[in-house]
C-alpha cells in the first residue's frame, strides 16, 4: 500500500510540474507509457512577406510552445486545423522532467473546439500593454507608460485615442477598457528583463520566447496576463533589421491570428500608428490581410476604418436594404446575398448607400454572382466610403484622399470562404484574400464587373446635394444590375436617375464627433525600414 501511495504522489507532482494542460482522460501522458497529450490553442503568426507562418500551442495559463518554423498543423484526417482552435495534441519529445520541449511536425491533432467567430453583441476587452526595455542587453525602451496611455486612452486636445478609434470604427461594438486597478481594467507596464533574454542577446528575433520572458515578467511583478482580453508586447525600435535572416526583418507589427497576442515595434509605423494597432488588433479576430497593400482600409497601408468585406465579416455593420425607384423593381431586398434569385435580369435594385463613417446600419451590400455556374469563384463586396472622422486619412499616404473617397469601393473575396463564414458560421481565420477592384464616382455607369461578372454598376446622385452640387448627405445612390448576354440589357444612369427626386429623410448621425487631425507621431529612431 506504502509503494502505490509513493507512486500516486510521484506522478501527481510530475502532472504538477507540466508546461501545458494535460488532455483529460489520456493514460498515455504517463512517464514511460508513451508521448504526453497536451491541450492548447493552436495559433499562428502568419509572415507574408516570407510566403509561410509560425506555429505555437498556448495553454490555459499563457504558456507557449512553438512548433516547427514552416510547420502546418494537421487533424487526424489530413485537413489543415484553423488558427485559434482549440486541441489536443501529441507531444513527441519530452525532456528529463517529462516536460514536453518540442512540436516537430503534428499530423495527429483532434480539435476540441473550433476557432470562435465574432460576436454582433457589443464588448469591452482589457488590454495588457507590456513595453519591453531590454537595457541588460543595451536596447532600451523608446516609450514610457505615460506615452502610450496617452495614445491608446487619454489623447492630449486636438488628437484622437486609439481607443476612440476603436469605437467609431467599431460602431461602438469594440471598446478598451481605461487603465486602472480593478477587475476588468487594461494596464500598462514598464518591465526590464534580467538578465538579457537569450533571443534578444542571439539575435534571433524568436517573438515566442520574447512573449513569454515577458509574461514571465509581469507575473514577478505581481501581474497575471491571463487576466486580460489582449496581451500587447511594445519592442524597441533597435531590433529592427533590413537583412534577411538577420534579427527582426522586415516587420513592423505582428499578432496572432485568432488568438489573443500582438507585437509592435516602437516607431512610426509600428505602435505609434493607430492604424497598425487596428490591423494587428483584428488579425486576433482572425482577419487576414494582404499586409501594407489596401490604402482604403487599417488592413492594408490605409489611415482609416476596415473595409466592407472586413466590417461585415467583424459584425460590425449590417447590409443595406433596397429602396423603392421610380424605374427599378420591388424594394426590401437584402443585400447580403445579392444571387440569381434576388438580383432580376435586367433590372436595377436600387440601395442608398450611407457613407461607412456615418453608421453600421445598411451601409454595404453582398454579391454573390452564382448565376455564372462553375465560373463563380468570388464574391463582391461595395460600399460608400467617405473621407471624415477615423477615414480622413483614408488613401492620403500615397494615392490622395480623392481615390477612395465620396465613391462607391468595391472588393472581390474567395466565395467558397466568405460563403462558409458569413452563411454557415465557418471559422473566421480562412483567409478570403480580399482585393480591392475600383471605386465609383457618383453619376457613373460602369461595366467593370461586365467580365466576369456579368454586372453593371451604377453610382447615382446623392440623395441631398447642396447648391454647388456636392454631397449634403454622404448618402449615395447605387444601382446594381445583372444580364445574361450583353451589358447593354441593362439599363442606363438615365433611364434609372429621375429628373427630382422626392425629399430624403436626414442622414443618422456619426457614432462621434468629427476629431481634429492627429499630431505628427513621436520622431523614430533611424530604421532603413521606415516606409
Amino acid at each position: 500500500m506504502l509503494r502505490e501511495l509513493l507512486l500516486l504522489l510521484a506522478v501527481a507532482g510530475w502532472a504538477q510540474g507540466r508546461t501545458l494542460t494535460q488532455a483529460g482522460g489520456d493514460v498515455s501522458d504517463r512517464p514511460g507509457r508513451g508521448p504526453p497529450q497536451l491541450r492548447g490553442t493552436l495559433v499562428t503568426v502568419t509572415d507574408a512577406e516570407a510566403g509561410e507562418d509560425d506555429w505555437a500551442l498556448i495553454d490555459a495559463n499563457g504558456k507557449i510552445l512553438p512548433l516547427k518554423k514552416g510547420v502546418k498543423p494537421r487533424d487526424r484526417g489530413g485537413r489543415p486545423i484553423p488558427s485559434g482552435s482549440v486541441v489536443d495534441l501529441t507531444c513527441p519529445s519530452v525532456d528529463a522532467s517529462g516536460q514536453c520541449t518540442y512540436f516537430q511536425s503534428p499530423t495527429d491533432a483532434t480539435v476540441i473546439s473550433p476557432a470562435p467567430g465574432p460576436s454582433p453583441t457589443a464588448k469591452t476587452e482589457s488590454v495588457l500593454i507590456m513595453i519591453l526595455d531590454y537595457s541588460a542587453c543595451k536596447k532600451g525602451a523608446e516609450t514610457t507608460v505615460t506615452a502610450v496611455t496617452q495614445q491608446f486612452f487619454n489623447a492630449p486636445a486636438g488628437s484622437v485615442s486609439y481607443a476612440d478609434r476603436f469605437e467609431q470604427c467599431s460602431y461602438s461594438s469594440l471598446k478598451l477598457a481605461p487603465p486602472g486597478n480593478t477587475a476588468g481594467s487594461s494596464r500598462i507596464v514598464l518591465l526590464r528583463p534580467r538578465p538579457c533574454p537569450s533571443t534578444i542577446q542571439q539575435n534571433t528575433c524568436d517573438f515566442w520566447a520574447m512573449a513569454s520572458n515577458a509574461d514571465s515578467n509581469a507575473q514577478a511583478a505581481g501581474i497575471n496576463p491571463s487576466a486580460y482580453t489582449r496581451k500587447l508586447y511594445l519592442l524597441p525600435s533597435s531590433l529592427m533589421s533590413n537583412t534577411p535572416g538577420v534579427g527582426c526583418y522586415n516587420w513592423a507589427a505582428r499578432a496572432t491570428i485568432g488568438s489573443n497576442l500582438q507585437w509592435y515595434f516602437t516607431y512610426s509605423y509600428g505602435s505609434n500608428r493607430w492604424a497598425t494597432v487596428m490591423q494587428e488588433y483584428i488579425h486576433n479576430y482572425g482577419c487576414s490581410s494582404i499586409e501594407y497593400e489596401d490604402y482604403s482600409t487599417s488592413m492594408g497601408r490605409g489611415d482609416s476604418c476596415p473595409n466592407a468585406a472586413e466590417i461585415s465579416a467583424l459584425k460590425w455593420a449590417r447590409p443595406a436594404v433596397s429602396v423603392s425607384s421610380p424605374t427599378g423593381p420591388v424594394a426590401g431586398v437584402s443585400g447580403f446575398d445579392l444571387n440569381q434569385v434576388s438580383l432580376p435580369l435586367g433590372k436595377a435594385l436600387l440601395f442608398n448607400m450611407p457613407a461607412t463613417y456615418m453608421t453600421g446600419a445598411g451601409n454595404y451590400i453582398r454579391v454573390t454572382p452564382n448565376w455564372l455556374g462553375a465560373a463563380y469563384t468570388l464574391n463582391l463586396y461595395m460600399a460608400l466610403r467617405v473621407g471624415k472622422n477615423a477615414d480622413a486619412g483614408m488613401g492620403a499616404s500615397k494615392y490622395g484622399l480623392s481615390y477612395y473617397s465620396q465613391k462607391i469601393n468595391i472588393h472581390t473575396v474567395d466565395a467558397a470562404i466568405d460563403n462558409d463564414q458569413m452563411l454557415n458560421g465557418g471559422s473566421m481565420t480562412g483567409d478570403r484574400k480580399i482585393s480591392f477592384v475600383t471605386a465609383l464616382a457618383p453619376s457613373t455607369r460602369s461595366t467593370v464587373l461586365a467580365t466576369p461578372y456579368k454586372l453593371v454598376v451604377m453610382a447615382g446622385t446623392w440623395t441631398r446635394t447642396n447648391a454647388d452640387g456636392s454631397s449634403a448627405s454622404d448618402i449615395l445612390r447605387l444601382y446594381v444590375c445583372r444580364f445574361a448576354v450583353s451589358e447593354a440589357e441593362c439599363p442606363t444612369l438615365a433611364d434609372v436617375e429621375p429628373a427630382s427626386w422626392p425629399p430624403s429623410p436626414q442622414p443618422p448621425s456619426p457614432p462621434s464627433p468629427p476629431p481634429q487631425p492627429l499630431p505628427p507621431s513621436p520622431s523614430p529612431p533611424e530604421n532603413p525600414l521606415a516606409p
